[in-house]
């Protein structure tokens, strides 16, 4: 209590009243303050927490899927891939709801896309006046998106290397782009061999019994999706690589992970993305139905879509560069495939090809906002993207292509996941192991984060501090309305 005689602060022990000076009770305070605002620092930066994801989706396209099961398990996806593109499967399943496909025309490439943190309902919501040009979740009165089943606490990342491995994360070991081992010890996903899959890939078996001849192209602004979408670094070797390529975003650019002649033919460095944002943007967007412009000066794109107000992209933003950046290097590789006489040898014979486009920027622009008007328009631009490539892949591969649309689904934050003595962790920072450091994956919302903490614990001490010392020098007096004597 307030001892006003006195002017300290009192605490009340067995009946008898126990003075605590005031600078004491500041440091005490003090104390709680610091710990408050260390304890929401580490716990928004470092505390291991995992995105777990829910609602994903299959979204099949082209006309080698002529049936379709109404979901489909996670660990099922590769096998309706591998039977589709004439692969050995990797696992015994139930095919009786896949597709059939004939022989003697199976798909000379399979093609999947790849979005993070959208889900299903987003296709068919009401918020979008203008349809979309493959993101349609029926197509003919047919459905074309299959729900994909998956365990309730998984990462993005566990559930890719699920559908590519056909295992559950407790066989394949994949728990996130980060975590902590047994021994206290952190693990960056598919940064070595070691921290690689333990089981084998779609990409793997392609690899393999193709003898090195099929073309393996995987591409992200992530390094550890865009490995996960290629074959493992332990079955490469000199002549086996040459017709592989993974592209992931660094500070040089898209750059795949070898000097190879086809890496290097792929590749694009910051300087080619940036002339390809003047010189491939009509041509990428042509017949979408968008109104798509960059302004070099100012470094600007704007969107403009019917039904919708303009939406700007500040290319100075790392979020919306890279949403940008990974259409257009997509669209060089494509382009490539078609013009380039080093990859037409390729794309002409028997053998299928695996190639793999991921949207991961989607996700960072998700934290704006599932709904917002900035996500709306980067979808469109994303389905735009899609339709162009699927277009002129056809035209690479005489219309012989399986074509899947793979989100995984919207994120949920900052949930605790232990899993078998081991935590996962959200993955900050530049993880491409290459020596650079792009400025990592936080966001303004980080940013925000981390000075709401900050301030709120600065500001809860000063004011906390004030009051204390307030009562302390505070003079008491006994108040003459209050005690004034009544009677005589």
């Amino acid at each position: 209590g307030i001892n006003a005689e006195y002017g300290t602060l009192c605490w009340s022990v067995n009946n008898q009243k126990v003075k605590m000076k005031p600078l004491v009770a500041a440091t005490f305070v003090l104390f709680l303050s610091v710990y408050f605002v260390s304890s929401q620092i580490y716990r928004a930066f470092d505390h291991p927490h995992a995105n777990f994801i829910q609602d994903p989706f299959l979204l099949l396209v082209g006309e080698n899927y002529d049936s379709l099961p109404s979901t489909i398990p996670s660990t099922e996806v590769e096998s309706l891939i591998s039977h589709v593109s004439g692969l050995l499967p990797l696992h015994s399943s139930q095919r009786e709801n896949f597709p059939s496909v004939s022989l003697f025309n199976r798909p000379k490439a399979n093609i999947m896309f790849l979005l993070e943190g959208l889900g299903s309902d987003y296709l068919s919501g009401k918020h979008l006046k203008q349809p979309f040009r493959v993101l349609q979740p029926s197509e003919n009165g047919k459905t074309k998106l299959i729900p994909i089943k998956h365990d309730d606490e998984v990462s993005s990342l566990s559930l890719l290397t699920t559908l590519v491995t056909g295992s559950p994360v407790e066989k394949h070991g994949i728990l996130n782009k980060l975590w902590h081992n047994s021994e206290g010890e952190v693990q960056h996903a598919f940064s070595g061999t070691e921290n690689e899959p333990f089981e084998a890939t779609l990409a793997d078996v392609l690899l393999q019994t193709s003898e090195g001849k099929a073309l393996l192209v995987s591409a992200c602004a992530e390094r550890a999706v865009s490995s996960a979408l290629s074959p493992r670094g332990s079955l490469l070797d000199v002549q086996s690589k040459q017709n592989v390529v993974s592209l992931s975003w660094s500070e040089k650019g898209f750059i795949g992970g070898s000097s190879t002649p086809l890496n290097e033919l792929l590749s694009l460095s910051r300087e080619k993305v940036l002339r390809h944002f003047e010189e491939s943007t009509p041509v990428l967007f042509s017949g979408s139905g968008l109104e798509v412009s960059y302004n070099k000066d100012e470094n600007l794109f704007t969107v403009s879509i019917p039904g919708h107000g303009p939406e700007t992209f500040d290319m100075e933003r790392r979020e919306d560069f890279l949403l940008f950046a990974e259409m257009f290097s997509y669209f060089h590789v494509v382009s490539q495939l078609s013009s380039s006489s080093l990859l037409r040898e390729l794309v002409s014979d028997e053998t299928p090809d695996l190639l793999s486009f991921a949207f991961s920027s989607l996700q960072d622009l998700t934290r704006n906002g599932v709904y917002s008007s900035k996500t709306r328009a980067a979808v469109y631009l994303i389905d735009s993207t899609i339709y162009k490539l699927v277009e002129k892949l056809n035209a690479v591969y005489d219309s012989r292509t399986a074509i899947e649309v793979v989100s995984l689904g919207s994120s949920l934050s900052g949930l605790d996941l232990p899993y078998s003595g081991k935590y996962v962790l959200q993955s900050y920072g530049d993880d491409n192991n290459n020596g650079t450091d792009d400025g990592g994956d936080i966001t303004d919302e980080d940013v925000a984060i981390y000075h709401t903490c900050l301030w709120t614990g600065i500001g809860l001490f000063l004011a906390i501090t004030g009051a204390v010392y307030a009562l302390f020098f505070m003079h008491v007096h006994q108040d003459p309305l209050i005690f004034r004597p009544t009677f005589k």
